[in-house]
């Protein structure tokens, strides 16, 4: 399972559809490239008693100008621009 923020501040739980997510997949959901937003080793990003391990953002947020999202910047420490989808512990990515 996963969890996309969009810049207006709308959360949505989606899930791949498979057993792991494509890089299509995840290119879809943050609207282009994709890029790993750095968290600490050994921690996890929790919304709403949810852990996530891994947050992925577009690669060219602000090179396109897309808006701040405040709620992910905040969730990550650190400046988010477009949509971010966090991601479970338990997943890869293919």
């Amino acid at each position: 399972m996963g969890l996309l923020i969009q810049t207006n501040g709308h959360m949505k739980t989606i899930a791949p559809a498979g057993e792991a997510w494509t890089l299509e997949e995840l290119q879809r959901c943050v609207e282009g490239y994709i890029e790993r937003v750095p968290t600490p080793p050994g921690h996890s990003i929790v919304v709403d008693r949810q852990p996530y391990r891994e947050a992925w953002v577009n690669e060219e947020g602000i090179l396109r100008d897309m808006p701040e999202n405040i709620v992910a910047s905040e969730a990550l420490a650190y400046p988010v621009v477009g949509p971010c989808l966090l991601c479970s512990p338990a997943e890869r990515i293919d």
